[in-house]
């Protein structure tokens, strides 16, 4: 049943990116700081948020997203943008979900909402690491519209803590969540 959600909801189209920077405005106030990452990305965070956490987003999603397009898992042609909403604090993110969705976030670190074309992560449980994790969903989902939800899971994970070969080959670090999923 969720895979057939989220194979549903994949195949909506979500907004442009000018769309999503106008969106994160409304959403984060007029403060907000936003990057535009072509084509694939808005990041945006409200005021107040660390400078130098979002700095360091940004640059790691830039490069991420240039070995993923790199290997074909870009955005296709014709396909949407994703904005992904940094928050400084576990009460900003949560405050943020109950706003936008009247519900609690559905996990602690961040989450992507296919049909939103939306990432929200906490930054402070989440961090950089869970902002490519929820990168990755929208980029394997534009290419592969109704793959089963562990294994765009699964690549998300992989490429959660990306190694760059001396060339620039982008490849994932399969061992980083050993501690974390396993005692």
């Amino acid at each position: 049943m969720v895979v057939w959600v989220f194979a549903l909801a994949a195949r909506v189209r979500p907004p442009r990116l000018a769309q999503h920077a106008t969106r994160a405005r409304s959403d984060l106030g007029e403060g907000a700081r936003i990057a535009v990452i072509e084509p694939a990305f808005v990041l945006a965070a409200p005021a107040g948020t660390p400078e130098q956490e979002f700095i360091e987003a940004e640059a790691e999603l830039r490069r991420l997203y240039a070995g993923l397009a790199g290997a074909g898992l870009g955005v296709p042609p014709g396909g949407a943008a994703t904005a992904l909403y940094l928050l400084p604090d576990a009460g900003s993110y949560q405050t943020f979900c109950v706003a936008r969705w009247d519900r609690p976030c559905v996990s602690d670190r961040g989450f992507f909402v296919p049909s939103d074309g939306l990432a929200v992560v906490d930054l402070v449980n989440g961090g950089t690491l869970t902002v490519l994790h929820e990168a990755v969903h929208p980029l394997v989902l534009a290419r592969f519209p109704g793959i089963p939800t562990w294994f765009y899971e699964g690549l998300a994970a992989l490429y959660e803590t990306p190694r760059y070969a001396k060339n620039g080959v982008l490849h994932g670090d399969r061992k980083a969540r050993i501690g974390y999923i396993t005692p």
